[in-house]
């Protein structure tokens, strides 16, 4: 039976795990898989280096040949120099443009300053940046399942 995704995320999570599963399973013939780990790229309060950073990591990492790229949060700014969707969705193209170009499967987890609230309160109830996020991540068909993982 084949099974049905509802977006591209779901079916993109499967292959993920999918490919997870078969190169680490023991009395298969497959090699090991190697993950390059992306991790928070703003370390600077400019956003245009911060991509900068991040584009100098992940060839760095195409250098050594990695199976999949898995982006462990922060992919996008959502709060610094963003006062619209469009500033918003101007950082996450920057970013999944990046790991695009790494011509590389790919996966992201979801960190707080991808959906952190213009006026962050402990336990907000303002999900208003998670749906930009979540906006853009069916816009770019961004690898992240319906429910995404955060980290």
């Amino acid at each position: 039976m084949r099974p049905k995704f509802k977006s591209i995320g779901q079916k993109c999570v499967f292959c993920f795990f999918l490919i997870l599963c078969l190169y680490s399973c023991k009395s298969c013939k497959y090699r090991e898989i190697t993950v390059g780990i992306v991790g928070d790229q703003f370390g600077s309060y400019d956003t245009e280096k911060s991509y900068q950073i991040m584009q100098l990591a992940v060839q760095k990492l195409i250098s050594h040949d990695p199976d999949v790229l898995l982006h462990v949060g922060d992919i996008a700014e959502s709060i610094r120099g963003v006062d619209s969707f469009e500033d918003y969705e101007a950082n996450f193209k920057t970013a999944t443009t990046i790991m695009n170009g790494s011509g590389k499967p790919w996966l992201v987890a979801v960190g707080d300053h991808d959906v952190v609230p213009p006026r962050y309160q402990a336990c907000s109830s303002d999900r208003s940046r998670e749906k930009w996020f979540m906006d853009c991540c069916q816009r770019y068909e961004t690898p992240v399942g319906e429910k995404p993982y955060y980290s």
